[in-house]
This record gives structure tokens, sequence and C-alpha cells, in this order.
């Protein structure tokens, strides 16, 4: 009697499995169509690539190129000296330092599209020119946001710095060209490479 009690427990312990199986399934069924639904088989998959490669990428071996540097202006820095922006005499005398320290290119990444508070524009202007600085632009689908006039001839080139947001808003890619009322605009990547 006791064996009989013990297979019927067991075949209903079994059976309570299965269920909960199916009804896994089931729910699972649900949330991927509903996701489907609402995110499009596309975006879905764009997803799923982009998550990929961030796991690719962080994989990957780190290299540190012994070519580049990148000099951060901190908020330790704006604490010490003045808020940020800067007079523009002031970084005339960092591309002065960074030229006299060996920089073969130097690149700002901020566009400089209005005058210089302080009035510095000319002194920037004559500090950038023939140094090897590239500047920065804003290029929209409507507008493109060029440096001052004052500023941007003595530069040795002028970049778009253009962003293009994935999915998940993140910014993994930058467009090569883009074009704006029939005129292309470059990467700033490029044009420093060009001016290299």
């Amino acid at each position: 009697m006791v064996f009989v009690c013990y297979n019927i427990h067991m075949s209903s312990s079994l059976s309570s499995f299965w269920h909960r199986i199916r009804f896994g399934f089931f729910v699972s069924a649900i949330t991927i169509s509903l996701l489907y639904l609402r995110y499009g088989q596309d975006q879905i998959t764009e997803r799923l690539a982009l998550w990929g490669n961030d796991f690719i990428i962080n994989l990957s071996p780190r290299t540190v190129s012994q070519n580049v540097a990148i000099v951060e202006i901190t908020d330790q820095d704006t604490q010490t000296k003045s808020d940020w922006p800067w007079p523009r005499r002031e970084l005339a005398q960092l591309v002065e330092s960074l030229r006299n320290a060996g920089a073969s290119v130097i690149v700002f990444a901020d566009v400089f599209g209005d005058a210089d508070l302080a009035q510095t524009d000319d002194e920037f202007a004559r500090g950038i020119l023939d140094n090897g600085v590239v500047l920065a632009r804003e290029v929209t689908d409507q507008q493109v946001k060029n440096p001052v006039d004052t500023v941007s001839p003595s530069a040795a080139a002028v970049g778009s710095i253009s962003p293009l947001y994935d999915a998940d808003s993140q910014v993994r890619r930058m467009p090569l060209v883009k074009v704006v009322n029939d005129r292309a605009y470059y990467n700033i990547g490029i044009e420093t490479i060009r001016t290299l």
C-alpha cells in the first residue's frame, strides 16, 4: 500500500513539474510576442546586435597607443584656474605647451561658435596658426555651426562632430561624411588624419 501511494505521489510531482515547464514556455512565448509587437523585428535584432558587439569589444584585449594622448580639462582644472570656457588666450598658451611637448596635431572637440567673452579670439587665432590645430564644427540635418570667423581660417582643418545615436541612445559611431545642402562635411577624425 505504501508503495502504491509513493508511485501516485511521484506521478503527481512529475505531472506538476511538466505543468510548470509548459506554463514557463507559454509565458515566454507571450513575452516574446509582446516584445515583437512593441519593438518590431528590426529593433529587437538591432538591440541584440548592439549587445553582441559590446560584448565582443569588452572581451577584446586593450591596446594602448604610444602616439596618441588625450588632454582632458577636468572639474579640478576649472576650480584651480577659472570656470569653463577659459579665455582663448589660455587655450593658445595650451597649444604652445603641447607643441613644445612634441604634439604633431592638436584637436579641439569644442565648437568655438561664439565669440570669446574675454575678447581674445585674435590671440587664439595667432596661437593656432601653422600649429597643426584641428577645430570642430557641429553638423545637423538642418544647420552647420562653424567656429567663429576670426578663428576658423587659422586652423589647419575643421571637422564635423555629428554622432549617431543607436537604439539604446548610446554613441558608438560617427559618420565619415555628412551632406547638408549639397555640401559634404568630413568627420573630425578624417580631418585629423589628413592634417597629420
